[in-house]
């Protein structure tokens, strides 16, 4: 949904910030089979371990480069680096690593009280990773208690959302619609809250007709200034989604192009859309409807006719690029008799 975040300036729904449980495991799974070679080590001589245990060994390099491998060695990294959420969140997992629950959410309960107050999105980093862990480990109850914490100490429509986002990465489709329909009503005057839920109506649940009934409900909780981009950004949604309908997305853009005409930002989103679709024949009529809107200044229609020959290089023949050619002179022309005409009426 790149194209998307660009035109319509509201950033796509937070995939939860982090997948600790997928990442951080990894590391511990790692580091769990590097342990279990150290205890096939153990199985040497008596003699040889006797000879050992009388050895002080610095494990300080051993630890710089594998990281930590045990509840001493996080606690020791902890010590000097109190703010880490990524630490914090690692060390979560080790005990989620070791089947204990009850210990990796004391260890989110001290890094919540231990990080520094200013470090507010470190601290959001640790809250986030507690909900995956209740919802991947716990009950619906104790997931119910992060959360109305979680809200209570952050952004709360930063919480639902992230809550949002987890639902949806472990595949708990309806419990994500019921908290978006919960983010609609509590936060209705954020743009971004409608466009997370219509992105999730169209291209997770599959329900375009769901989706389009948010637009005038969103229209009607907006401030009028925000209207246009959140209509744009349902009309990508029509182009870029399965359940998505390209022509009702073309009836969006006339719309909006018949109140912006000369709005050639635009008239370059259709075009993009247009032609990611791929007919040729719609890709030339929205390049020939631009160069005949009244009012085109000099400068947009130069670079408007040289990105049409351009793709006409890429996907015409000759005779296509001889005709833009041509329409571009007789624009040039056109421009200049009018420009002459405007000076004669004002001597």
């Amino acid at each position: 949904m790149g194209d998307l975040e660009n035109s319509a300036g509201i950033p796509a729904l937070n995939a939860g910030g982090f997948d600790w449980s997928a990442k951080a495991l990894n590391k511990v799974d790692k580091r769990a089979n590097e342990d279990s070679e150290d205890e096939d080590a153990d199985d040497t001589p008596k003699k040889k371990k006797r000879r050992k245990a009388n050895i002080t060994i610095d494990r300080t390099g051993d630890l710089d480069a594998n990281g930590p491998q045990s509840v001493s060695d996080f606690e020791r990294l902890l010590l000097g680096q109190p703010d880490s959420s990524q630490l914090w969140i690692e060390y979560m997992a080790f005990q989620m690593q070791l089947s204990e629950l009850s210990k990796a959410r004391d260890v989110a309960e001290r890094a919540i009280k231990t990080i520094s107050i200013s470090d507010d999105k470190e601290k959001m980093n640790v809250w986030i990773a507690l909900l995956n862990l209740e919802n991947a480990y716990g009950s619906d109850e104790t997931l119910e208690e992060a959360f109305k914490r979680a809200c209570q100490y952050n952004d709360a429509q930063d919480i639902h959302e992230s809550l949002a986002s987890i639902y949806i990465q472990s595949g708990k489709h309806s419990k994500a619609d019921e908290l978006f329909q919960t983010l609609v009503k509590k936060f209705s005057q954020s743009p971004r809250v409608w466009k997370n839920y219509a992105d999730f109506l169209y291209n997770t649940l599959s329900s375009a007709d769901r989706a389009r009934a948010l637009l005038p409900r969103a229209t009607q909780s907006l401030p009028s200034h925000e209207h246009l981009r959140l209509t744009l950004i349902f009309a990508h949604l029509e182009f870029n989604s399965a359940s998505g309908s390209p022509e009702r997305g073309r009836t969006m853009f006339e719309g909006v192009l018949s109140t912006f005409p000369k709005r050639l930002d635009i008239w370059r989103q259709l075009l993009d859309l247009e032609t990611k679709q791929g007919d040729q024949d719609i890709i030339r009529g929205v390049f020939e409807r631009v160069v005949k809107t009244k009012g085109l200044k000099p400068k947009g229609a130069k670079d408007w006719f040289k990105q049409w020959s351009e793709w006409e290089e890429k996907n015409g023949d000759k005779k296509t690029q001889e005709k833009v050619k041509a329409k571009a002179e007789e624009w040039v022309r056109t421009a200049g008799q009018k420009k002459a005409n405007d000076g004669q009426d004002g001597e």
